[in-house]
This record gives structure tokens, sequence and C-alpha cells, in this order.
């Protein structure tokens, strides 16, 4: 599954796409992906390894000493587990950014809270001996809910991928009163990431990509994700 495919690129552009350029469409396409992602931080905008970002998945992570803990993008917490103690949400961490999903914006990083702000509840089993870390360790940090910045790649993003697309096209058609675009008219071309780089900041692409840029810093610490 891809951000965009090519018909929607003919209706963008007003181009035929002949089918002898099939293959080269598909490596366009998935080299400006690869950009967006980059760009905005390792996040991916469609469904990869977690098939359907609609159903529960569970993924480990590694302990990594700190009060914080960077995860996928996570839509929907169902548990978490950190060395086989479920942890309770606003009572023994948070999910950060505050308020994400009002915005339509994933979960980026899990933080636990500290015994200064910890609530005080006598009915707490954690309130004794809370954790106050994520100790170090491997896959000891089990988190299940619903995985992926959202269902559906946002319409921002197949618009980004759209204009760079069709920039990177019609800068190559030798003829600029062309309909159909063929592997003649196209010529011997490729595009690089430097080239995606350079139509990128002319059309001020970035101005979009912006808002969508993981905000959280990554695990010292390497983390593990299992279907």
């Amino acid at each position: 599954m891809s951000y965009i495919d090519k018909t929607q690129i003919e209706e963008y552009t007003g181009l035929t796409i002949s089918s002898g350029l099939d293959g080269f469409m598909t490596t366009l396409i998935g080299s400006v992906e690869a950009y967006i992602e980059k760009y905005c931080g390792g996040r991916y905008f469609e469904k990869r390894w977690f098939n359907d970002s609609d159903i529960e998945k569970t993924f480990r992570y590694d302990g990594n000493d700190d009060t914080k803990l960077a995860i996928d993008d996570l839509r929907s917490l169902t548990s978490l587990t950190v060395d086989d103690m479920v942890l309770t949400e606003n009572e023994d961490f948070h999910l950060y950014p505050l308020n994400a999903v009002n915005y339509g914006m994933p979960y980026e990083w899990i933080e636990l809270i500290q015994p200064e702000t910890r609530l005080l509840n006598v009915n707490s089993r954690l309130s004794s001996a809370p954790p106050y870390i994520f100790d170090k360790g491997q896959r000891t940090i089990v988190v299940v809910g619903k995985f992926g910045y959202s269902v559906a790649v946002p319409d921002d993003i197949k618009l980004v991928a759209l204009k760079l697309v069709g920039s990177i096209i019609k800068e190559n058609i030798r003829d600029s009163d062309l309909k159909e675009v063929t592997q003649e008219s196209l010529g011997d071309y490729s595009a690089s990431y430097t080239k995606i780089v350079e139509i990128a900041n002319q059309l001020k692409i970035n101005e979009i990509l912006d808002k969508y840029k993981k905000k959280c810093i990554p695990n010292r610490s390497e983390n593990i994700k299992i279907n």
C-alpha cells in the first residue's frame, strides 16, 4: 500500500502516464514517501508491519533506565505492563503528547508518574512500591493497543506526495504541451533524494510536513516491535 497511486497522479497532473513507466512510478512514489517519512522523524502514514492499524497489537520494548519511553505511534491504549506489573493510566503513567487524540494525533511516548506528583490513592496496588523508571532490560515493557498514525493516510500527506511526484515528472518533460508521458518524453531520468529535497524546498512542502514531525526523541536502547 502506498500514500498515492498512478491514477491519482494522472488526475492531479492532467497527464496520461504510459504503462511502460509503471516500474519507474513505483520507484518514484517510494522515494517521495521515504523523504516524507524521514523528514517526519521516521513516522509512517500507511499500513505496514502492523497490517491493520485498527486492530489491537502487542509491542514489546526495552527498558532504558529513564522515566520516559518513546513508543511507536499509538492511537489507543489497552494496557501497559512493566516487568510483569500492569500499570494504571493517570495513576502510574501518562501518555504524551497530552491531549494528542483530541487533535487527531497519536501518542508518542510514555512517562512514569514520579513520587512528587503521584496521586495518593490508598486503593492503588502500586502506591507502596510503584516503578519510577523503566529499568534497563530486554523486552520488559509490553504495550497493547491500536498502533499507527491513523487508519487512513492524512489528506495533507497525500497532497505533499502528489505535489512532489507531479513536480518531478513535469520538470523533466521535454515538451510542455505534452499530454502523455512515455519513456521517450521523460528521458533517462531517476529522482535522487537530493533532487526531492530540492523540489520540496522550492514548493515549501516542509511547511505542511512540520506539524507531522515526531516530538519525542528515540530511546537510548533500541525498541523491539512484535506483532
